[in-house]
């Protein structure tokens, strides 16, 4: 369970940053 959560926050954090850069790009 415990690596699970950790498994998810990881994917979060990644889509956050790569969200993140997508919307520098934009502009």
């Amino acid at each position: 369970m415990v690596s699970q959560i950790s498994i998810c926050g990881k994917l979060y954090l990644q889509f956050n940053c790569v969200s993140r850069i997508w919307y520098y790009r934009r502009y």
